[in-house]
């Protein structure tokens, strides 16, 4: 389908209001899925300080230290924290102050079966997600019986977790 093949775009959507009818558009939404996608695309952004230039597409970790550290996007596709806890993963960063640039990102894989008995938690405090009161094995187990706590707890969790790392970038 034509949703599976993002081709690389600058979209200038026409909002209606007064900034449209002066000639300058309020936000640039920025389309792709891969780093290359972002690459090509980041190389050809105009800069305005008038425009607020929105990332909309799924990007790993590393596409979006890419377009982060741009300084040319100012809110990226929060879409990544959503698909991993589909799947039973979760983002861990390090605890306190970390260079988003250079800090090891974790990807747990819950449904693996060695959190079977993790009496661990999920997260530092640190974090400050509502996953974090629970241990992965519980985690586990939810995936395990298809509860749908499971995923929900991840994602919010992700949630958070791409927030401390974007934050981290200012």
């Amino acid at each position: 389908s034509s949703h599976d093949k993002t081709i690389p775009s600058l979209v200038t959507p026409n909002h209606g209001n007064n900034l449209s009818n002066t000639g300058s558009q309020p936000m640039i939404a920025i389309s792709g899925n891969s780093i290359n996608d972002a690459q090509a695309v980041l190389d050809t952004i105009p800069l305005s300080d008038n425009q607020c230039r929105y990332w909309r597409g799924r990007l790993d970790i590393d596409g979006l230290r890419l377009v982060l550290s741009s300084g040319k996007v100012d809110i990226v596709d929060a879409s990544l924290a959503v698909e991993l806890a589909e799947q039973g993963k979760a983002i861990i960063l390090p605890d306190g102050d970390f260079d988003p640039m250079t800090a090891a990102v974790d990807i747990l894989d819950m449904k693996d079966t060695k959190y079977d008995a993790d009496t661990g938690k999920m997260c530092s405090a640190a974090c400050g997600c509502p996953a974090g009161q629970f241990m992965r094995g519980y985690i586990h187990h939810l995936f395990v019986v298809r509860e749908m706590l499971g995923p929900a707890a991840l994602v919010a969790h992700n949630l958070k977790s791409l927030q401390r790392f974007i934050s981290a970038f200012k």
